[in-house]
């Protein structure tokens, strides 16, 4: 299950615990995710920094130390317009 802040998902959680299992902070801009933080807690083993190009697509990510992920990390969300921005 999601919550929502407006168009942005916030919160992914499991419907049926209710376990906090991603969270996304967003920018300014309307489809500017910032940040994607996996666990239910925020303290940085799963917290993923997303970095953007001059036309607004994911073209990198970085943890929290600034190290690249590992190769496994999932496809990001889609935005509004229903497109998932590259990795």
């Amino acid at each position: 299950m999601h919550l929502h802040d407006g168009d942005h998902i916030v919160l992914e959680y499991n419907g049926s615990s209710g376990v906090v299992q991603r969270r996304f902070l967003w920018g300014p801009g309307a489809d500017e995710p910032i940040l994607e933080d996996e666990g239910a807690a925020m303290n940085c083993t799963g917290t993923n920094f997303l970095h953007e190009d001059h036309q607004g697509s994911i073209v990198a990510v970085a943890g929290c130390s600034g190290s690249h992920p590992s190769a496994s990390f999932r496809t990001l969300l889609p935005t509004r317009t229903g497109n998932c921005p590259k990795k």
